[in-house]
């Protein structure tokens, strides 16, 4: 098989793309790996789904396979290592619970801690600091009045499943990443800032 010529990746790594794209990692919950592997076959019948529960799963995977492989995290608290994202011949998408405004660990407990009047849900690229890679696709949506933490998480859900659900296509066929938004990802530290107010929110809870 010819050497594809050399890709620039997220993160500014290089490498040649030897492997023909057949395979997406699905990374995500239980119910995702019943309900999500059928629409990505719907558009590429011939594709393989390979289910992954956590990290550890993801460390597992021979080179070989994740060469000719697309990651897709759905609603997942996993880090994904570097050696595996680097690995990935055809990139990483996650599908984050909050708009770009909250990345990272439990994005609309901190939007309803901080009063935001918006919310919404992200789909950008994965690279090795958490949630900082390029955007793809963003929804927004207003925070209801009196939501619950449950309520605003099942909004973003609901919000990220359209979006897989238009995105599907792409996702399964297209070797090529879909094109990034010109929207600033989350600023360096802002995950780590996030968790730092955590202790603060639980005691006015109480």
């Amino acid at each position: 098989m010819p050497v594809i010529p050399v890709r620039s990746l997220p993160g500014g790594n290089q490498q040649a793309w030897k492997a023909m794209f057949d395979t997406v990692i699905l990374l995500a919950g239980q119910t995702e790996q019943v309900a999500m592997p059928p629409v990505l076959r719907g558009h590429h019948p011939s594709l393989t789904v390979l289910s992954a529960a956590n990290s550890a799963d993801l460390a597992a995977l021979d080179t070989d396979l994740l060469e000719r492989a697309r990651l897709i995290a759905f609603v997942t608290p996993e880090i994904v290592s570097p050696r595996v994202l680097a690995k990935l011949g055809y990139g990483a998408i996650n599908f984050h619970p909050g708009p770009p405004d909250y990345p990272g660990w439990a994005p609309s407990h901190f939007a309803l801690y901080q009063q935001a009047t918006e919310f919404g849900a992200t789909v950008h690229v994965m690279v090795e600091q958490v949630d900082a890679g390029p955007i793809i696709d963003v929804a927004r949506f207003p925070v209801p009045r009196d939501i619950s933490v449950l309520g605003l998480e099942g909004l973003a859900y609901a919000h990220l499943a359209q979006q897989f659900w238009r995105m599907a296509k792409s996702l399964a066929t297209d070797p090529k990443l879909p094109p990034v938004l010109a929207i600033p990802a989350a600023p360096i530290g802002r995950c780590a800032t996030f968790r730092s107010i955590f202790p603060r929110m639980n005691s006015t809870a109480a």
